[in-house]
């Protein structure tokens, strides 16, 4: 199995837990010969054994605080796993136990991904393929690049393992893509490694050399000792397989030294096993023999998996063959062969079967190589059946991942739509209390109107004439308010039973709501000419003039009505000057070019235009609304010009209340303008008010 120390958690630590370190500031490798730069690594190594006493001790200071707890217990796995897988795997679960305790998903990831990476060392590679697919619906939660690139880099770590070298192909260069988008020297380093790997395993030499080498110039800018030792592990790797072996010895020492400086026994002897199989390449058996006794050594020492172990003796049998020692291969096989039985390792079991019929045969025994071969036949048909059902397992696990991913997506989908409905309905019903509030308030105002008239009509009997207009005009206006402000509110009503009971869909009631808001547009205007009408006609409106714009005042007039506008099909051009300056009361003369402006759309018909001119004279400037309409008739005309209360319908036939251009004139005559209306009846309609330019 190949050694790897997870870079991740380690960069992770070290710029997280500056309570932890453990790691020297070293020169840069690239600077230094290969002895020097051992000599500079050796501080490292003492930290490191220093970092695992330092946070056996925090964890003993820190047992209340379980965050803390698990940041140390990550620590530690990391360190332990190049020293005692055991110690590693406890220390993670544990992690993954108190990450699940506390509910925090970040460092649940995190200590997932870290069981994971010592599962996938002891062969438990469908454990460790669920490990790393919880983080990845944990980083997509929490929209997180680091997990999901640690994630998709111990997914093609399994797929590595189990030599399924195109979905480990397939995660890496996921994984490579996130580094890319969000840079960082240690993501980049580790997906370059990741990728020269896969390649390695592949059988493409040219790319496996080219990503790890890009990977080593990271590693040794960022002083990451163990992860160049592995580089040179790997690159050996490739140079053996192109027979390159002086170039791969090279690489293997430094990589002993690498890892000698941060006591990796693991990985020391994962090298001496690499160098020992270079040996027998090149049938140097001696040298073979020596290097397998010290792997055998480095393992004596407990906490490895025993497939390790079993590579390693299996390797003393090699040489035993090599040599033609055949009696010495049996007695060293069939004694590992045993071993290997019992530790249920079946790929090292095939290959030592091999040999031990190999050696049979050479000797003579042929009744016990036919029966080794016998057994590898059941044996290798039991590892490929295995291997078939482990890869039909990672594909269900996959599959079941990504289906609860889809069920999740659904109800958060569900959720907002529910939300959605729910604001809707909340906001039609602010509407009618809105509109239940103004109903109110016109009723008080209404009275007030009345008490203010009957008194006039006792303190002078001259304008008796002139209430009696006005008193018909509330007449007319109250009973329209009743038909006009009920018929809305009513509509909204049915519409939001309508939904709730949910007899209408959706797409129904987003339909509805545009016919809605046009009646809620409408009744907000009748409300707001209504209000200041009832206002003028109690109390004087305190006038405030002052300079403004002109140009915004319209603009903004004609965004109010923009969507009536849009659904008529009606073009309004502002060709008023952006720089246009007026002094005068704001309010008023924005309420009156509300009125003449929506009067104008209502009554122009589809595909017609409406021009909003200026005209300057001396210290007045005079407005022009002309629209291409149904134009007024004389009768009509005479009316309002009589201040007569006239309602009739638009083009589409909008509602109106008459009040509009008989209160726009009264206020203009309040400011000293003047108004006046022309039209041809059939052609159009244009309305001229004028607006002072100076103080």
């Amino acid at each position: 199995m190949a050694g790897r120390i997870a870079i991740k958690l380690s960069i992770f630590i070290k710029y997280q837990y500056p309570d932890l370190k453990h790691e020297s500031s070293i020169n840069a490798y690239a600077k230094t010969v290969l002895l020097s730069v051992t000599m500079l690594f050796v501080l490292q190594g003492i930290a490191q054994n220093r970092g695992i006493d330092s946070t056996l001790i925090f964890l003993e200071k820190h047992k209340s605080d379980d965050t803390l707890k698990v940041k140390a217990l990550l620590y530690a796995s990391n360190i332990y796993q190049t020293l005692n897988l055991q110690r590693a795997m406890y220390f993670a679960d544990l992690a993954v136990n108190i990450a699940t305790k506390i509910n925090n998903q970040y460092y649940l990831a995190l200590s997932s991904s870290r069981l994971g990476s010592v599962y996938t060392w002891y062969g438990k590679t469908n454990e460790a393929l669920n490990l790393y697919l919880k983080e990845t619906a944990i980083a997509k939660t929490l929209n997180s690049d680091y997990l999901l690139q640690d994630a998709y880099d111990g997914i093609a770590y399994v797929y590595e393992t189990e030599k399924e070298w195109d979905q480990s192909l397939q995660y890496g260069l996921k994984s490579l893509s996130i580094s890319e988008t969000n840079p960082s020297p240690g993501n980049e380093a580790y997906s370059y490694h990741q990728l020269g790997s896969v390649y390695l395993g592949m059988g493409d030499y040219l790319k496996a050399e080219l990503y790890l080498k890009k990977a080593k110039k990271i590693f040794i800018n960022s002083n990451a000792t163990e992860r160049v030792g592995i580089c040179n592990v790997d690159l050996a790797k490739v140079y053996i397989n192109l027979h390159y072996f002086n170039l791969a010895k090279i690489y293997l020492d430094s990589a002993i030294q690498l890892f000698s400086s941060v006591d990796a026994q693991f990985q020391i002897a994962e090298t001496y096993q690499q160098l020992g199989i270079m040996a027998l390449k090149q049938e140097l058996y001696d040298d073979a023999e020596v290097y397998f006794n010290q792997v055998l050594g480095l393992y004596s020492g407990g906490g490895y998996a025993d497939v390790d172990y079993a590579r390693a003796a299996i390797g003393l049998g090699e040489v035993a063959l090599g040599r033609k020692d055949y009696k010495k291969a049996l007695v060293v096989l069939k004694d590992e062969y045993e071993k290997i039985k019992a530790s249920n390792d079946k790929d090292e079991g095939l290959q030592c079967l091999l040999y031990l019929a190999e050696s049979d045969s050479a000797t003579g025994n042929f009744k016990e190589a036919y029966d080794y071969m016998q057994q590898y036949r059941v044996l290798n048909n039991a590892i490929y059946n295995e291997k078939k059902s482990r890869a039909t397992q990672r594909m269900l696990i996959e599959f079941e991942v990504e289906r609860q991913n889809n069920e999740n997506n659904i109800l958060k989908t569900k959720y907002a739509e529910q939300q959605d409905r729910l604001i809707i309905i909340v906001s039609a019903l602010c509407l009618i209390l809105v509109g239940a509030f103004f109903l109110i308030l016109l009723y008080r105002q209404k009275n007030i109107a009345f008490k203010s008239v009957e008194k006039l009509q006792e303190e002078t009997s001259g304008k008796n004439k002139e209430l009696l207009v006005t008193n018909s005009v509330k007449d007319k206006l109250i009973s329209m308010i009743a038909h006009d402000v009920r018929s809305p509110l009513a509509s909204v009503q049915n519409t939001l039973t309508l939904t709730r009971e949910e007899v209408i869909t959706l797409e129904d009631f987003a339909r509805l709501s545009q016919m809605l808001e046009m009646d809620i547009q409408h009744l907000t205007g009748m409300l707001d000419n209504t209000l200041m009408w009832a206002r003028e006609q109690m109390i004087d409106i305190n006038i405030k003039k002052a300079s403004f714009n002109l140009y915004d005042i319209i603009h903004e007039v004609i965004a109010l009505y923009q969507q009536t506008i849009t659904s008529k099909g009606v073009s309004v051009h502002n060709n008023i000057k952006k720089n246009a300056e007026v002094f005068s009361d704001k309010e008023i003369i924005a309420t009156v070019l509300r009125n003449i402006i929506s009067n104008a759309i209502k009554f122009t018909p589809q595909g017609k235009n409406i021009y909003i001119e200026q005209t300057v004279l001396k210290s007045k400037m005079l407005i022009s609304v002309k629209d291409e309409g149904v134009g007024i008739s004389d009768s009509v005309l005479g009316k309002i010009n009589n201040k007569e209360f006239i309602s009739t319908r638009g083009t589409d036939n909008e509602k109106g209340t008459g009040l509009g251009l008989l209160f726009s004139r009264d206020l203009l005559i309040k400011l000293g303008e003047d108004f006046q209306i022309s039209s041809v009846q059939g052609r159009g309609t244009a309305v001229t008010i004028s607006i002072n330019t100076k103080k």
